[in-house]
């Protein structure tokens, strides 16, 4: 657990110490969560990887107040990277998450070298009504999981939910739903790897298979009996994707 400051933000992030540190692999948050997010990601011991995961300003123990563009959010990653001396990147990102790297592989594209997509995809529009219900502090995590997800690993999940305030969930959201890069997607030409919970609730399938047509370099894999946090609720199939996937 390190703090790093970026653009005069003091950013929190997590590392695996136990991996060799030759390429290194940034997992990204969505929508008002935090690194936590990553725990069981961040176990691989990768060969050749360097997995870390980094709390998004105004997100978790990041300072900062959030932003309300994924393109801020995209541009406080490519700091990040510069800061920590990376020059080329695995990018992996869940849903908000998953629009950040997106946005950050069509605008740095030369800092990219693979990009791994989870329960995200090239338009996020999120309802009036959880925009509106998110800055009272609703979580609508009952939404982000399988039916047949228990209820332990859904209240682990949302362990550090508290840890951001709901108007930086607000925020995020807002970013959300003004993000929309379906005309442009099809310009990404690295290696990409996506992965989608079968019960994904928020982010269906067909956002999912949208990216594998128009992503030429890509390949989709689709976990059962799990929903938005597939990451999360079956971890051990989504590790075996970013393991045997990872050039």
């Amino acid at each position: 657990m390190k703090f790093i400051k970026v653009n005069n933000i003091d950013i929190y992030f997590v590392e695996n110490n136990s991996s060799e540190k030759k390429y290194p692999i940034i997992f990204v948050h969505g929508a008002g969560n935090t690194s936590y997010t990553w725990f069981n990601q961040l176990e691989i011991n990768l060969h050749n990887y360097y997995p870390l995961a980094l709390d998004l300003p105004g997100h978790g123990r990041s300072m900062g107040d959030g932003f309300d563009e994924i393109s801020k959010y995209s541009d406080l990653l490519s700091s990040f990277i510069d800061t920590l001396g990376f020059k080329r990147v695995v990018l992996c990102g869940h849903s908000m998450g998953g629009a950040i790297v997106l946005d950050f592989a069509l605008r740095y594209s030369h800092k990219v070298m693979q990009l791994i997509l989870v329960g995200t995809g090239a338009k996020l529009r999120v309802a009036q009504e959880i925009l509106e219900n998110t800055k009272l502090g609703y979580s609508y995590s009952y939404l982000a999981c399988s039916p047949k997800t228990d209820k332990a690993s859904i209240e682990k999940a949302e362990k550090e939910f508290s840890l951001t305030p709901p108007i930086v969930r607000y925020n995020d959201f807002i970013a959300c739903n003004n993000f929309n890069i379906m005309d442009k997607v099809n310009t990404i030409d690295c290696n990409t790897t996506i992965i989608v919970g079968r019960n994904d609730q928020l982010t269906p399938i067909k956002y999912a298979e949208f990216l594998h047509r128009e992503i030429k370099n890509s390949t989709i894999m689709i976990i059962d009996d799990a929903g938005h946090n597939v990451m999360w609720e079956k971890p051990d199939e989504v590790n075996k994707v970013i393991t045997s996937n990872l050039i």
